[in-house]
């Protein structure tokens, strides 16, 4: 049994003695939707084979038809930020999507604290109550989707931001808020986030089977979908042989019959692959301004933190491949503080996320002074989304501003010292006066607290009781303390550096 039938068997039970209504839009071009300003846009929905199609909005009209499978694709000319619209689809029938704009489109992706909404953050009633932006606009997925096949669809719909109706990731909104006062142009925000997920659950069959230590999941789950396949297609040719029976009897055809139980792509979404398919799959034809990506949590652990170095910038890779933008901006959020997790894989996380940054056209928003000790939901989305606004201000707006906290430039070792030089490091200053998170060891491993003194853009850190340092590190802890900042306020990201490591002089 193949596994690929799994869809498509179910699809048929699902939808037995139905017809496809003609013609419709993909679920992205709906009321109240934000497209990409200053440049092409592709619609695309379905129809009957060979139907002609007429597609109108904002002064262009398009015509094509549709394909043998039913599909049909034209492409708006690229539009200035602006509207409202409407957009009309016209074949035998008619749909037509109201209230649309052109601005710039930002994905919002990861686990729990891209999901969580508005009334899991600090000051919520207040911030709910003046959340009055008609020109914010939050697709939000319902139900989320999972498979183990691209879907070529999703469900889901836009809602203008209004008091009290925010739908979808709060960190989305946040950074939609900040982009949109700035910048003064729409802004949409797609919601693809799910609580408790891990990196490979995002990534494409393409990627992850790169990856030797995924592809036993990866089978597993194909293992799965065969069995379930097998048990949907016996279903299937009973029905048809209760409707053939049915029809020679000159009884009622009978309804088809529920799904069997244990569908994995229902019952178990959490397996490499599943929630691309569902979600991200879906949307990669809609163009987009760039990702903003709050996840790792769940590879906070001995087991999955060492992966996590080649699997975030694997899931990078990937992303900009599926929208065919090898420079697409991908802003993501270093793990913030908290004691829920092996305090080590979560400074491994940490670390393999500050060294994505080596991946052009990313930017990483520092949160380990803003978490919350005891939740690892931080309440504080506030200034993460600011944090992740402002290096979208600069690397993509092109705003002069500082945008990133003090960030490792080199790092030598004397006899008694180490010496860290950093760029974005204008009035590099210790909170308080004090040089507090530093760590060095010696050749034993063993860390002691260190001490440290500012030079313009450097820092010699010393120990007493490490006389030949080997190592370095700073806020290496769960909740570490965090002294270093830069005159933006903005803080160092937590580092790790060996005196072997060969990017050290």
């Amino acid at each position: 049994m193949n596994r690929l039938l799994v869809t498509s068997l179910a699809g048929f039970l699902l939808a037995a003695n139905t017809l496809l209504a003609a013609p419709r839009l993909h679920a992205l071009f709906a009321d109240h939707a934000v497209l990409q300003r200053n440049t092409p846009v592709p619609v695309w929905g379905w129809a009957e084979p060979g139907e002609a199609i007429t597609v109108t909005c904002a002064g262009q009209t398009h015509r094509t038809g549709a394909d043998v499978r039913g599909e049909w694709t034209v492409a708006l000319k690229a539009m200035p930020a602006g509207g409202p619209f409407d957009l009309t689809v016209e074949g035998q029938g008619r749909q037509v999507a109201k209230d649309i704009l052109f601005g710039d489109v930002w994905l919002c992706g990861g686990q729990s604290n891209m999901e969580y909404g508005m009334e899991h953050v600090r000051n919520a009633k207040e911030e709910l109550a003046q959340a009055e932006f008609q020109q914010i606009r939050m697709f939000m997925p319902s139900p989320y989707g999972r498979d183990n096949l691209p879907q070529a669809n999703l469900t889901g719909n836009w809602t203008p931001v209004s008091p009290n109706k925010v739908k979808g990731s709060a960190v989305g909104y946040l950074f939609a808020r900040e982009i949109h006062t700035t910048q003064n142009v729409p802004v949409g925000a797609i919601h693809c986030a799910v609580g408790a997920t891990a990196a490979d659950w995002w990534m494409s069959r393409e990627a992850v089977i790169t990856i030797p230590e995924l592809r036993p999941k990866l089978e597993e789950g194909d293992r799965l979908c065969d069995a379930y396949a097998s048990r949907v297609e016996t279903l299937q040719k009973l029905y048809l042989q209760a409707v053939s029976s049915a029809r020679k009897s000159g009884v009622p055809t009978p309804l088809p019959p529920p799904l069997p139980e244990g569908d994995p792509r229902r019952a178990d979404f959490g397996r490499p692959t599943f929630l691309y398919n569902g979600m991200v799959a879906p949307l990669t034809r809609f163009p987009i301004t760039g990702v903003i990506f709050y996840q790792g949590e769940n590879h906070a652990n001995p087991e999955k933190a060492p992966l996590y170095y080649r699997l975030f910038p694997a899931l990078i890779a990937d992303w900009r491949r599926a929208w065919k933008q090898p420079d697409l901006p991908f802003l993501f959020v270093q793990l913030a503080n908290h004691r829920r997790v092996t305090w080590e894989a979560l400074c491994e996380v940490r670390e393999a996320q500050r060294q994505a940054l080596a991946v052009p056209h990313t930017g990483m928003a520092v949160a380990i002074d803003v978490g919350d000790v005891s939740d690892v939901h931080c309440k504080n989305k506030q200034e993460i989304a600011r944090r992740l606004a402002l290096i979208a201000r600069v690397q993509v707006y092109g705003e002069t501003m500082e945008y990133s906290g003090p960030s490792v430039d080199t790092v030598t070792f004397s006899d008694e010292k180490v010496h860290v030089t950093f760029t974005h490091a204008d009035g590099l200053s210790f909170a308080d006066g004090k040089a507090s998170g530093f760590e060095v060891a010696g050749a034993d491993g063993a860390y002691h607290q260190a001490t440290g003194v500012i030079q313009g853009n450097r820092i010699s850190i010393s120990s007493a009781e490490v006389p030949a340092p080997a190592a370095i590190r700073y806020a290496w802890r769960d909740t570490p303390e965090v002294s270093l900042y830069n005159a933006a306020n903005l803080p160092a990201s937590p580092f790790r550096r060996l005196k072997t490591d060969p990017r050290t002089p």
